[in-house]
């Protein structure tokens, strides 16, 4: 692979990735939802985009892509987050992830999609 195709390979994964974030999202809204307030448009929209969310995920395995681990309560550091904004939190160190925003992504070791992160700058 040259390196213009290598570019719009990883292009293409990392708008993929935007995607899978975006499921993401939504799931943890229609999750948020109390059971007995969820209708039966809600719970089929939901199970659809558990199934979308399982190829999404599978196609990515395939192509050696993982999920970092949760980063929130660790270390901000530049090299492998992106800080999107920061807060003042004087109940944790400074330089904590407080919030993840959205997952970062390796392929094999190296990191494809930095997690965008909100960090305390506190104390």
């Amino acid at each position: 692979m040259n390196s213009n195709e290598n570019s719009n390979y990883e292009k293409f994964i990392t708008d993929l990735l935007d995607v899978l974030e975006d499921f993401d999202t939504e799931l943890k809204q229609i999750n948020s939802i109390p059971d007995e307030e969820k209708d039966l448009i809600v719970l089929a929209v939901h199970k659809r985009y558990q199934k979308y969310v399982k190829k999404i995920a599978l196609s990515l395995k395939r192509l050696n892509i993982k999920r970092m681990e949760d980063q929130k309560g660790k270390i901000f550091d530049p090299q492998k987050h992106n800080a999107v904004y920061t807060e003042n939190d004087k109940n944790k160190a400074k330089d904590i992830i407080l919030k993840v925003l959205s997952h970062g992504y390796y392929k094999n070791e190296k990191i494809i999609r930095f997690p965008k992160v909100v960090v305390n700058r506190s104390k």
